[in-house]
């Protein structure tokens, strides 16, 4: 019986779409940091002359712009090295990936 064939649909992601699903991820990721330790630090020194609700908006701000950022920069450095890859370079990774799947 013969192996079943693979049909790749899809198209790489340009370097933009990259971009926005790294700093998309980042974001997330940040927001849920910044209600742990926002809310941690309201719990544990009081909401102090902002209130609580500003005081945890700013650490979701300040969490969420900083692993957005970070995550949007590395998801663009980490795809660009296919890029660069010669032919046979990319031929041999191809090998590589489906031997190790």
């Amino acid at each position: 019986m013969p192996p079943v064939q693979q049909i790749q649909y899809g198209q790489e992601q340009t370097n933009f779409q990259k971009f926005k699903m790294g700093l998309m991820m980042g974001t997330c990721v940040g927001v849920v940091t910044g209600v742990l330790f926002g809310g941690f630090a309201v719990i544990t020194q009081g909401p102090g002359p902002n209130g609580a609700m500003r005081t945890i908006g700013q650490y979701i701000a300040g969490s969420a712009g900083t692993f957005g950022l970070f995550m949007s920069i590395g998801s663009v450095i980490r795809s660009e090295e296919h890029e660069l890859l010669t032919p046979m370079q990319k031929f041999r990774l191809k090998l590589l990936e489906q031997r190790y799947k």
